[in-house]
């Protein structure tokens, strides 16, 4: 019995070091396009490089999005829709990406999924140059 408490104990404390829970739903985020992936069938997610034509011209298209810093709970990149008719996205490219409101419905009632919102800076720019720069250091462990 005193193992079990001890346990449950050590469990109270672990839980309430970690903090409150981070809800990033409706949060707003600049980062930089690691990749482009086209969505094949239903959960099936194929980088858009990689796609025959035919199958990537109608086809949804995601990002996977870095952050030059972390943002809250360490997290680094996120993956957001976007709409290809708005602009055409390249690795290398800035966005904005507004997080949805999918992982706790205790927040909001309705599903909103994480999409890019804008596109900042085209990759041959200097701004996205420096957002590469950014990430290369974070990643690294620099500043």
């Amino acid at each position: 019995m005193r193992k079990l408490l001890n346990s449950a104990l050590a469990a109270a404390m672990l839980s309430a070091c970690a903090g409150p829970e981070v809800y990033l739903g409706g949060a707003r985020a600049t980062g930089r396009v690691a990749q482009v992936y086209v969505r094949v069938a239903g959960d099936v997610f194929l980088a858009a490089d990689r796609v025959p034509e035919h199958l990537r011209k109608n086809a949804e298209r995601w990002v996977e999005v870095q952050f030059r810093e972390s943002l809250a709970d360490r997290i680094g990149s996120a993956r957001a829709v976007f709409n290809q008719r708005e602009a055409e996205l390249q690795v290398g490219d800035v966005v904005e990406v507004k997080f949805g409101y999918e992982t706790n419905p205790r927040f909001f009632p309705l599903k909103e999924i994480t999409r890019v919102t804008k596109l900042v800076a085209r990759k041959d720019e200097m701004l996205a140059k420096d957002y590469e720069r950014g990430i290369l250091a974070r990643n690294r462990g620099g500043t």
